[in-house]
């Protein structure tokens, strides 16, 4: 199990900027990110440029050209609120149109059973 902490910004915005825990469960191949809110912006910026760099890829990218995916090698868990917050299967697609950039997810989220 290994933990990373980020911290993201949105850059010449008056919204506020974040600190995501993370933690990477390499034998389950699972992700799962701890934020206070969910800022889909800032999540996407921890998925995009920070977690690739440590070997994690927990998105898909949507630019397939009609070949079958079979999805990304790491699932993806976000967890708001913090540590107690609530827990949530997650989806996130680096859309077509914003593949060149790098940056573009869109994030589904949805709760998991018992929370």
């Amino acid at each position: 199990m290994r933990m990373f902490s980020y911290h993201a910004r949105h850059n010449f915005s008056c919204l506020l900027d974040q600190k995501f825990e993370v933690q990477v469960d390499d034998e389950a191949k699972t992700v799962t990110i701890f934020a206070k809110t969910f800022d889909s912006h800032l999540i996407s910026r921890v998925l995009v440029d920070h977690l690739p760099a440590e070997g994690v890829v927990a998105f898909l990218d949507d630019d397939t050209r009609g070949e079958h995916v079979l999805g990304p090698p790491y699932v993806l868990q976000i967890r708001i609120g913090g540590g107690n917050g609530v827990i949530f299967n997650a989806r996130a697609v680096r859309l077509a149109t914003a593949a060149h950039k790098g940056n573009g997810l869109a994030i589904t989220l949805q709760q998991t059973q018992g929370d």
